[in-house]
């Protein structure tokens, strides 16, 4: 299998256990995929994926799709069904109060806590912590990589 790029608007397939898989697809921005919701066994057209409601968007490492792990299965370009790649904070380990707001682009801000709260903390992913978090939202239950990266409470 040849190496995969970051190519926006790509589908991709993550098999996660036995026969189910889950789809991401790359965004107008690297690392960023939109994570779509629902574990199934079902081969879906990329028009079919992308009609799905997202579960997360978050950044990725390179080794999810470079090495073909993720297999690219199609392409939908990104203004086609367009999915926005929200903020993310950071937080001080040391000094909770202290927050920032960051976008896709690098920008950021000052902020407080609970402005940071309801965003997602700014990480890029392993696909092995991805396959992990989508096992425990389909199984309803707590990720432990998405509880350690929360918003510390002040």
């Amino acid at each position: 299998m040849s190496r995969q790029r970051f190519e926006p608007g790509a589908i991709l397939r993550i098999d996660v256990e036995g026969p189910r898989h889950a789809y991401a697809r790359m965004l107008s921005d690297h690392p960023y995929v939109a994570v779509y919701d629902e574990l199934t066994e079902a081969e879906l057209s990329p028009a079919e994926v992308v009609k799905r409601p997202v579960q997360f968007v978050v950044g990725v490492f390179d080794g999810a799709y470079k090495t073909g792990r993720w297999p690219k299965v199609g392409v939908v370009p990104p203004d086609a069904a367009p999915v926005a790649i929200p903020e993310f904070f950071r937080q001080d380990m040391f000094n909770p109060d202290d927050c920032t707001i960051v976008d896709h682009l690098g920008n950021t801000r000052p902020a407080t806590p609970a402005e940071c709260a309801g965003l997602e903390r700014d990480a890029v992913w392993d696909a092995d912590h991805v396959v992990q978090r989508l096992l425990d939202h389909d199984a309803n239950r707590p990720n432990a990589f998405l509880e350690h990266l929360k918003l510390k409470a002040v």
